[in-house]
């Protein structure tokens, strides 16, 4: 069956009660944000096992914080092994809701500090999600990307974009290609390149320091070249080589 935002919002209105009504009003949320109905689905569920989960332990929405949603994930894991990816997913899935019942002032907000990094990241991931249309996972690696550059470049200074320079995107690239493969690399510099195009939308960067940030390479011949060779081929090689 297709995904649609009815099927998300009909999944969640079939548990009835309190949460029913905020899980209807999230799943309208999510669309509203030009998430897709697709990842909607997905969000729904991991929401209604979140609802239920919290239903069953007294937990009221109102009461919601960060810690439950630890609390959750934990007792999960103790239950059964799941990829580090599903765990993920989860997790973002639960801070959407959490976002969205804090927007509508059903619980506190977050007693954390927001610093203007955290509303810089906010920023960028809504403009690649709106202005874009890209997926969920490549917004979460841009923004992440995004955060480390910000965190290489000014550290616990005040974040300055219009004293960033051309030097700092190549420095924060080569910083990086001594750590990851190149194909993470050249994911990292299209982050790093998206990013600087935005800071251009928003007028603290100058049009063209985006064109600054290196290209990767990342090279493979087809078919690939072998790392070593069987030890009979090399004695051949040898036998050849010598008459």
């Amino acid at each position: 069956m297709e995904p649609s935002y009815e099927i998300a919002d009909a999944r969640v209105r079939a548990v009835g009660g309190m949460s029913s009504e905020h899980l209807s009003a999230f799943v309208t949320w999510l669309g509203s944000q030009q998430y897709s109905a697709g990842y909607a689905c997905i969000v729904a569920r991991h929401a209604l096992a979140f609802s239920r989960w919290c239903e069953a332990r007294g937990i009221e929405v109102s009461a919601l914080t960060d810690v439950e949603i630890e609390r959750y994930q934990r007792s999960r894991a103790r239950r059964r092994s799941r990829r580090p990816e599903t765990r993920r997913q989860e997790r973002r899935a639960l801070k959407l809701l959490l976002l969205f019942l804090r927007e509508q002032k059903v619980c506190a907000a977050a007693t954390s500090c927001i610093t203007a990094v955290d509303r810089l990241c906010t920023e960028f991931a809504q403009h690649l999600r709106c202005n874009h249309a890209l997926a969920v996972a490549t917004i979460d690696t841009y923004t992440r990307v995004a955060r480390q550059f910000m965190a290489w470049r000014f550290g616990q200074a005040e974040v300055c974009l219009s004293e960033l320079l051309p030097v700092d995107s190549i420095a924060f690239v080569q910083h990086e290609s001594k750590r990851m493969a190149p194909p993470a690399v050249k994911c990292a510099a299209n982050a790093l390149r998206s990013f600087l195009r935005f800071g251009a939308f928003r007028g603290d960067v100058c049009a063209g320091l985006s064109a600054g940030v290196p290209s990767v390479a990342t090279w493979t011949t087809t078919p690939p070249i072998p790392k070593a060779i069987a030890a009979d081929h090399a004695q051949r090689a040898k036998t050849v080589a010598t008459d």
